[in-house]
């Protein structure tokens, strides 16, 4: 069916007619005051529509951060961990360093494997790494009997510098049972933090919650 609209500008009239018939409908007229209020009210909508935008990617991006920081920490405990790993590797060579330097005395000064001066020696270095907690070893009624008889002799230079050489396991021991300790403690950190990361899954709730802010 033709229709034509015609608009009075003026008046703000408005009529739809037919073009067969010739009958012309005045609607109801438009007022400029209604075209205002569509218009703020639309400026309005989309003022909240970029509001909730807004909020949901801040709301996003905290948990972003947040899942950052805490995957940050755990790679610095890991970090930390693996550093230790490493320096107690220096100190295991360290240790050996010290056997290798005994080794070398013995041949320096001439002392056989089996001979009574190295055998006092090993009593006296197993004696010496008990007292300093770096071992926990029992002693026979033999060696108690030879280690009195020991304290009333004088030590020769080859046991002498033996002894000293094998006291600096003791420091090493020391650093390397304190970085045991804390290696687990980190252990124990690093499991508590990704099982809580696990726990919360900040990013999903934030995307949750960004949902429901646009609906």
């Amino acid at each position: 069916m033709p229709l034509s609209i015609n608009i009075n500008v003026n008046n703000s009239d408005m009529s739809i007619k037919n073009e067969r018939t010739g009958v012309k409908k005045n609607i109801k007229s438009l007022d400029a005051r209604n075209l205002n209020l569509m218009t703020d009210r639309q400026q309005m909508m989309d003022e909240k529509r970029a509001g909730a935008r807004k909020q949901a990617m801040k709301l996003i991006s905290d948990a972003w951060k947040g899942d950052n920081k805490a995957s940050d920490g755990i790679k610095a405990m890991e970090k930390t961990k693996s550093d230790i790993a490493v320096r107690n590797g220096e100190l295991k060579e360290k240790l050996n360093d010290i056997k290798k330097s005994q080794e070398t005395l013995r041949e320096q000064y001439g002392v056989d494997k089996d001979s009574e001066e190295q055998k006092d020696l090993e009593l006296l270095i197993k004696y010496q790494d008990n007292k300093n907690g770096i071992a926990n070893d029992k002693f026979s009624q033999d060696e108690l009997d030879r280690l009195k008889e020991l304290q009333d002799q004088p030590l020769t230079e080859y046991q002498k510098k033996a002894l000293m050489a094998n006291a600096g396991k003791d420091s090493i021991y020391t650093e390397i049972d304190r970085n045991q300790t804390k290696a687990m403690c980190l252990t124990m950190s690093i499991n508590d933090a990704k099982a809580e990361q696990l726990k919360s899954q900040d990013m999903i709730k934030a995307s949750e919650a960004a949902d429901s802010i646009i609906e």
